[in-house]
């Protein structure tokens, strides 16, 4: 098991329970390729993220990882499913005093934290909705768009490429500037979103 995974779906969860009451895997994995890129724009290996993405069959990133973590954590009582809907979650006692732990005694999270609260904050200045709409129109998933199966953000892939390209591009345009990845981020995914509108 991937421990950057099990921090991730807990970190995760747990913000965006403060920002919208609870969460879904979907949510889970959207935000955490969100983070991944964020990642990489900031000048990371796809492969530093600690897991590995491929696009299912709605064509979105899906993390195995950070699906098994989900499975664990709620079968060790750390999160718990919402008895309104079994697709949404809750973190429970048990998961906010572990991620607690490790937010504050592990440093190995402190950077990765970085790129995930970005991702969070991205949802304060759009719905989820139309960020998930905007990361369709990203290189690498609209190049994945007509494959049955296929692993995303490989070095070697062109559509990686092009990506570390757009990245170069609006580091240049906004003179990298902004010690918060926000600014970069919601300018990216408006970009994506303005690209598919137009």
């Amino acid at each position: 098991m991937k421990h950057f995974a099990l921090f991730d779906v807990l970190y995760l969860g747990q913000n965006l329970e403060t920002k919208i009451d609870d969460f879904s895997i979907n949510e889970i994995q959207i935000l955490s390729y969100l983070g991944c890129l964020l990642s990489i724009y900031d000048g990371n290996n796809s492969s530093d993220w600690g897991y590995f993405f491929s696009k299912n069959s709605s064509g979105y990133p899906y993390s195995i990882e950070l699906n098994n973590s989900m499975e664990i954590l709620s079968s060790r009582n750390m999160i718990k499913q919402n008895s309104l809907n079994g697709k949404y979650f809750n973190t429970d006692t048990a998961g906010n005093e572990f991620i607690d732990k490790m937010s504050n005694q592990l440093s190995i999270y402190s950077n990765r934290k970085r790129y995930l609260d970005a991702s969070l904050n991205c949802i304060t200045l759009a719905p989820f909705g139309v960020i998930r709409t905007a990361l369709l129109n990203e290189p690498v998933l609209a190049s994945a768009k007509r494959k049955t199966s296929v692993l995303l953000l490989e070095e070697s892939d062109f559509a990686t490429n092009l990506l570390y390209e757009q990245f170069e591009e609006l580091r240049t345009a906004i003179n990298n500037e902004y010690e918060s990845l926000l600014i970069p981020a919601f300018t990216w995914l408006s970009g994506n979103l303005n690209h598919q509108i137009g």
